[in-house]
């Protein structure tokens, strides 16, 4: 890493200056150095440099908040290029938390004006606003429809503006779609109410999604509500935007204590954030407790449906399929094996292992627009890992791998689906149930 003229100049610890990396040293401190993060990070196993791995990014991080160092254009680079993929956490013997060490970093950074990834706070006002964030889907769809989308490809002017690679990324937007306006799916005779989450992309991009889950749970008694809601914050946080990503986890609580009962989310890596909203809120003595009950709420679709499936009239759905484990679903959650369990329980599926499932694919939420070249690298990875097994179908249970993996495997007959798209599929719906109500 390259280093500014006054690098060996120690001007004191940047208390001031970097506060929340400030309360990190401890967990810095807890590094020791053995380099067992090497071997599933994935930026240093693209790359094989020190300073793109756990344990340089900790060392980093100490020296710049101790004063050893002061800030380089290096030394920014080489800590946002990491996907926040909690790999390292999951495998390190010490105990070292790197979700917490990531969001301290992008947030000092941010504060500081020294992040290298210009990302202007309004390009994330969409999530923010999801009505405007439904506004501009609409008009792609209409774009979409009246082909100005592929006009737009096929011309000059995307290559000036780069767009072509970010247009693969895009979804095939879908004119209707499921809001969480209140809406209620209700059964007779109800084994209880079931809340879910909505989500910002999950209900513009792949609002089939929902509709699965919800025909799943009415057939199978579960009344469904969804109540007004917002964006997780997910994304704010990641990119240093905490105050916002703190209001958001606000407006989120506020909206569920309207709710009993657990809330299922199908999105993994919003199921991490929304559980992880007592760290978000740790300083807020209004929110704090609140988010530590909502957290305690909070279950990941492949949680619930788990130990449910075996019960679960299912058909038989041949072929061999592959399961990209989502990073916020194994590493942050420890969720690995539920998900196994849904698919190994519908007859006919062949599950084929990947060679290193857990390798991040590239998406992180927005990783693979601000960092497009890491983010190609390891997508065509993962994508020569399905290929290699086989399987005409590749199973995620995250709208960000899901475009991940559909951009790179667009010219291979593999099809991309999400875990509850595919059990909705198999599961064998009585014709006198109340199943059809999201089919709209």
């Amino acid at each position: 890493m390259k280093s500014t003229d006054n690098t060996n100049t120690r001007s004191g610890p940047k208390t001031d200056l970097l506060p929340n990396l400030t309360r990190e040293l401890a967990n810095m401190d807890s590094c020791i150095r053995c380099g067992l993060c090497h071997s599933v990070c994935p930026t240093y196993q693209e790359t094989h440099l020190e300073e793109e791995s756990p344990r340089g990014r900790i060392a980093m991080a100490k020296a710049l908040t101790e004063g050893h160092i002061e800030f380089s254009h290096d030394l920014i680079v080489h800590e946002e290029s990491c996907l926040m993929c909690d790999a390292c956490t999951e495998i390190c013997p010490a105990g070292f938390n790197m979700e917490t060490l990531g969001l301290a970093l992008r947030t000092d950074f941010r504060a500081q004006n020294k992040s290298t990834h210009r990302i202007n706070r309004l390009l994330l006002l969409p999530l923010i606003k999801l009505k405007l964030l439904r506004t501009i889907a609409k008009s792609l769809h209409t774009f979409q429809k009246l082909g100005l989308i592929e006009f737009f490809k096929k011309s000059q002017i995307s290559k000036l503006f780069g767009a072509q690679q970010l247009e693969k990324l895009l979804p095939s937007i879908n004119d209707s779609f499921l809001l969480g306006d209140g809406q209620k799916w209700e059964v007779p005779s109800s084994k209880g109410q079931i809340t879910i989450a909505t989500g910002c992309v999950m209900g513009v991009a792949f609002p089939n999604v929902h509709r699965a889950e919800i025909r799943l749970l009415n057939a199978m008694g579960y009344s469904v509500t969804a109540p007004p809601q917002g964006c997780c914050g997910a994304v704010h946080a990641h990119n240093g935007f905490t105050k916002d990503a703190q209001e958001m986890a606000r407006s989120q609580i506020d909206a569920f204590n309207q709710t009993e009962g657990p809330i299922l989310v199908d999105a993994s890596g919003c199921t991490a954030h929304l559980k992880n909203y007592p760290v978000i809120l740790r300083d807020d003595p209004v929110y704090f407790e609140q988010a530590e009950h909502f957290s305690k709420r909070v279950v990941d679709a492949t949680e619930f449906f788990a130990p449910l499936v075996k019960d679960l009239p299912l058909k038989k759905l041949p072929g061999k399929i592959a399961y990209q484990d989502a990073c916020h679903l194994a590493n942050l959650q420890k969720i690995r094996e539920q998900p196994r369990q849904i698919l190994n329980a519908i007859p006919g599926i062949q599950l084929e292992e990947m060679t290193d499932p857990t390798m991040c694919c590239g998406s992180a939420g927005i990783y693979n627009i601000l960092e497009p070249e890491m983010a190609r690298n390891l997508g065509r990875r993962k994508a020569t890992s399905v290929k290699e097994t086989g399987a005409t179908i590749v199973v995620t249970t995250n709208p960000g791998c899901q475009l991940q993996l559909e951009s790179h495997l667009a010219d291979e007959q593999v099809q991309v689906i999400h875990i509850l798209e595919l059990l909705d599929k198999a599961y064998m719906y009585d014709s006198n149930n109340n199943s059809d109500t999201a089919s709209a």
